[in-house]
């Protein structure tokens, strides 16, 4: 069973081995052992099931428990999965007479080695400003050529799935901890409180690992150091500001970083995701030392009472346990020496031997161990915090406008010598600066270097147009800016810019040569033989049929090759400015008083749902087609509607709602008297 867990009772009533072994078979625990002590010192074991085969429990471990029986006790060792530990700890507790002293051990998977690594000392202060710059600083210091370029995004998913892996084994663990009603450790409650949080994370993180956006981050591959700059630049982060984070506080390191080595745009984007890989990684060796912690504990109660039955009922047995416990626990922690005192203290005989192998071990006096252990304790449960709250605040956290905040290529396009850019919305400033970062690539240059350039083109511009950093990036201008900068484009923009520059002929050209292509091979497979008047039709089907496929293939390749361009558009969230003052046009017909009033109803809405003071309002109006170009009804219809708009302006004391009609016209082609140019729109 490689999910065993082992359940250890003790009983001093003998007698009830025989009620245990027959319960446990009864309700489905086939894996136990009954383990009897008489008061002679003779050992007699029995099992719950009579076939060898089907027990799982190995010799080894019946001789291992064995040694620590006492004489006149009875011991119960049970292996069941973890599902199933309450039942089996329920039918211990009920059975036998007397009070049975049960104690759970998890499989021990933390010595095999699972991912923990030790971390350096957690600070308790958070960082002050200054300290923050210095800390910047000297990072940019250490950072600073970061050439190398390497796919990290293969390493990083797999310590992912690995930090989630051991996750979960202590959440299990602790669950099933909760339900045995064990002590639970510091910082285990936040963990269970909000493992919804984390997941959500890590699901995060593993949505957001682009393969190409990885490829383009730069490295640090040194004896001290290895890995994506931006990902130690995060671990730094939250190792010396005990993993709080804020939007504030994020904001200021990257500023103070870049003021020696500016960060690109790729790097920043990869930067809330790796923040979140990094926490998860600080989460993962929290979570190993609690579940350390937690099985520290249980070996500690364990020998303890190991201990404590051996001074009151058998002290000649108590120097040989305190033996066996050295031999089972050569490197006590300060942890167990705490929980092992806790529960020895009012026993001396045992206290005082224990004490002084816990001392010599540690080289502390007993109250120096507590008041450390007390101390990590406190750090680790406010670590746990941390991590939760920085959880919590990367969730909500609206990273675009933080990028915008950091980055110093958009620090240098704000500057734009028209002003344009600073009033455009976020996907078309998103779209310069991937320009930026695309000929940044292309070149020898930074990105910062590259946008400088751009700026200085602009500046020198004598054409208004032409003086817009844009014309330069994504306009007829960028020619100019890739001369300046020798810019050497990658295969894929070379393919998309012979495409441009020779639209129709590769367009009609590719369906051409796969229509030829798929209809030669239809022929030769089909054997068709072209000298014969009978084969002409069938030919000209599959010619047909190849040109369809061939136009479907060219615009399926042309849209992978060359993908939709964004229009530049500016952004009004602010409000629309007097220059764009924007009339909203709805065309409706003058049917009947109470279609102009439902119509004149909605046009409330629309201003109610927006009421920017630039934005107008109006009706354009028809009457419907008659055969003469006046109906006795038009009158009383048209000056319903002059009513109704005046009645709209009246009431929000505005005059922002208008009535264009059209008068009917003589259409040859409909043969009939209607709104002019109505069918147009």
């Amino acid at each position: 069973m490689s999910d065993c867990r082992i359940l250890l009772s003790f009983y001093q009533d003998q007698s009830a081995a025989g009620q245990i072994l027959h319960t446990l078979r009864k309700n489905g625990f086939p894996n136990a052992v009954v383990i009897r002590k008489n008061q002679h010192g003779r050992v007699n074991v029995s099992k719950a099931t009579r076939f060898p085969l089907s027990n799982h429990i190995s010799q080894d471990l019946i001789n291992r428990y064995m040694r620590w029986l006492l004489a006149g006790e009875t011991m119960v060792l049970v292996c069941t999965s973890q599902e199933n530990m309450r039942s089996a700890m329920t039918i211990l507790r009920r059975v036998g007479s007397g009070q049975a002293a049960i104690f759970g051990a998890f499989n021990d998977q933390l010595e095999q080695g699972i991912g923990f690594t030790r971390s350096r000392k957690i600070r308790r202060e958070h960082l002050n400003n200054e300290r923050l710059s210095a800390l910047a600083e000297n990072l940019a210091v250490d950072l600073k050529e970061a050439v190398v370029k390497k796919d990290y995004r293969g390493e990083i998913a797999r310590d992912l799935k690995q930090f989630r892996q051991i996750i979960n084994m202590v959440r299990r663990d602790l669950t099933s901890a909760v339900g045995l009603e064990q002590n639970m450790m510091a910082g285990a409650e936040w963990l269970l409180d909000n493992i919804y949080l984390v997941e959500g994370q890590i699901s995060e993180i593993t949505q957001n690992l682009p393969r190409k956006m990885y490829k383009k981050l730069p490295a640090i591959s040194t004896i001290k150091r290895e890995g994506p700059r931006i990902l130690i630049l995060s671990r730094a982060l939250l190792e010396y500001n005990n993993a709080a984070l804020q939007r504030d506080l994020i904001i200021s390191f990257l500023k103070a970083f870049q003021e020696k080595v500016p960060l690109t745009s790729s790097e920043l984007w990869a930067f809330p995701t790796l923040l979140r890989f990094a926490l998860v990684e600080q989460l993962k060796n929290l979570c190993l030392k609690i579940q350390l912690r937690h099985q520290q504990y249980m070996q500690a109660e364990f020998w303890a009472n190991r201990l404590l039955n051996a001074s009151r009922r058998d002290a000649d047995q108590l120097l040989f346990l305190l033996a066996e416990m050295a031999f089972e626990i050569p490197e006590p922690t300060g942890f167990y020496a705490v929980t092992l005192a806790s529960y020895l203290q009012n026993e001396a005989n045992a206290m005082v031997p224990a004490q002084e192998w816990l001392e010599r071990k540690l080289d502390a006096p007993l109250g120096e161990i507590i008041r450390r252990e007390q101390e990590h304790q406190t750090s680790d449960q406010g670590m746990m915090a941390h991590l939760i709250g920085s959880f919590r605040m990367l969730a909500h956290l609206e990273w675009p406008r933080v990028f915008e905040s950091v980055s110093p290529v958009e620090k240098i396009l704000q500057t734009d010598p028209t002003g344009i850019y600073s009033r455009m919305d976020f996907c078309t400033r998103d779209l310069y600066r991937h320009a930026v970062e695309e000929l940044s690539d292309g070149s020898n240059l930074r990105e910062t270097e590259v946008v400088s350039l751009a700026m200085k083109l602009a500046a020198d511009a004598k054409i208004e147009r032409r003086s817009h950093v844009g014309y330069y990036l994504i306009g007829r201008g960028r020619m100019a800016l890739e001369n300046k900068i020798h810019y050497k484009p990658s295969f894929h923009r070379w393919t998309r810019n012979v495409l441009q520059k020779h639209p129709n002929r590769i367009y009609l050209g590719t369906i051409l040569a796969i229509t030829i292509a798929s209809t030669v091979a239809a022929a030769l497979l089909f054997r068709l033989e072209l000298g014969k008047f009978t084969t002409w039709l069938p030919l000209l089907a599959l010619l047909l049929a190849a040109a369809e496929l061939g136009v479907q293939l060219t615009n399926r390749l042309v849209a992978r090759i060359i993908p939709p361009t964004l229009l530049p558009r500016l952004s009004f969230e602010e409000g629309i400015p007097d220059e764009f003052r924007t009339l909203i046009i709805v065309p409706t017909m003058l049917l009947s008083k109470k279609a102009i009033a439902d119509e004149v109803a909605r046009l409330e809405m629309r201003y109610l749902a927006n009421s920017e003071v630039n934005l107008l309002y109006c009706l354009v109006t028809d009457f419907c087609d008659a055969p003469t170009r006046i109906a006795d009804s038009d009158s009383e219809l048209l000056v319903a509607a002059v009513r109704q708009i005046k009645a709209l302006n009246e009431r929000y004391e505005a005059n922002r709602f208008f009535l264009f009609h059209r008068t009917r016209e003589w259409s040859e082609g409909e043969q009939c008297w209607m709104g002019w140019e109505r069918k147009r729109g």
